[in-house]
């Protein structure tokens, strides 16, 4: 009855294709870091997408050493250590990103989404102050 029998070569071919699928999905997350740290030496292309976010709270805050930026979603920590960097001369102690989202307001008797955005939180040592106005 060949209708239970199983081809070994078939067999073997299929978890080679699985195990070659692994690999390049492996090879492909690390050309994605790859890539974030290159794209994070050009300071060029980051500089346009991140600004200071000036409130009553980030005003506070910058005097305990963490000053906070609006950044573009595609911006990560490695990014924006090398912008501050090469930007403010202050090497970061940490990096913390979070994502404020969209909410919905009333304008007018209509419901408007107001957009969300991304925010960068950088601490600095003590000593080390960043001059906004630059």
């Amino acid at each position: 009855m060949a209708l239970f029998k199983t081809n070994k070569k078939e067999a073997e071919a299929k978890k080679d294709v699985s195990v070659d699928k692994e690999k390049n999905k492996t090879v492909a997350k690390k050309a994605k870091v790859v890539e974030a740290v290159k794209t994070a030496k050009d300071v060029k292309d980051v500089k346009p997408k991140i600004r200071p976010h000036v409130t009553e709270k980030a005003t506070f805050l910058s005097e305990k050493g963490i000053y906070i930026f609006r950044i573009k979603p595609e911006i990560n920590k490695i990014m924006m250590k090398s912008f501050i960097k090469k930007t403010y001369g202050v090497e970061p102690v940490k990096i913390g990103i979070v994502n404020s989202p969209a909410k919905t307001v009333f304008l007018r008797k209509r419901r408007v989404l107001k957009s969300g955005y991304r925010k960068a939180m950088v601490y600095l040592k003590k000593g080390d102050k960043i001059s906004i106005a630059q």
